[in-house]
């Protein structure tokens, strides 16, 4: 047998769905991407802690309690198209994409009637898109593409938080308990690899 970390049992005790108690649930389907979203390094680690805990009588209150004071999710992002190019470099962009389209065209029909190596290809083309303007049309495509990137790692612990406060059917609760139980057999047998 495979050794497994206690993130990887979780996961794939969630992945499978032990039993098929699980799969129809619209809660099921959130934990699934709420807990695939973390590195399972990360994930071991946390589970850990709630492993260490379940010899308590309440240790899932206290699992889910110590999720609103530590940060779960880390280096969690959205990225927002942010354009920076103002109209009137709009204008450029698009005259310098004719430009180049032109060039292409004309790269085509001498092509159609020379074989040229890279090296000539690219030196004729120079005649017909200079390098100014190249560097030009690329500037304004990065201006263009521009994205921001936001972190959202408050956000998903909040929406984790939730979703295991408005969990009625304890589905999260049940994972975790096949998931100590696997862990505690795989254990006592030396099949794991340390977190």
């Amino acid at each position: 047998m495979k050794t497994k970390s206690l993130g990887t049992i979780f996961l794939d005790t969630l992945k499978n769905d032990n039993g098929g108690d699980f799969k129809n649930s619209a809660t099921y389907r959130v934990f699934l991407c709420l807990f695939t979203i973390l590195p399972e390094d990360r994930l071991g680690v946390i589970l850990e802690y709630a492993f260490k805990q379940r010899k308590k009588t309440y240790w899932f209150a206290e699992f889910h309690k110590s999720m609103r004071q530590t940060d779960f999710y880390e280096n969690c992002f959205s990225h927002v198209s942010s354009p920076t190019i103002n109209k009137k470099e709009e204008c450029e962009l698009n005259l310098l994409t004719k430009d180049l389209e032109r060039a292409h065209k004309i790269m085509d029909k001498i092509e159609k009637t020379q074989s040229l190596t890279i090296q000539e290809y690219q030196d004729k083309m120079k005649d017909f898109f200079p390098y100014e303007k190249r560097f030009r049309r690329n500037e304004l495509v990065r201006k263009l593409r521009h994205e921001r990137h936001d972190s959202i790692n408050g956000y998903m612990d909040s929406i984790l938080y939730n979703m295991i406060h408005a969990d009625k059917e304890n589905l999260l609760h049940q994972v975790l308990e096949r998931t100590f139980n696997e862990y505690t057999f795989l254990k006592r047998r030396n099949k794991l690899v340390k977190v």
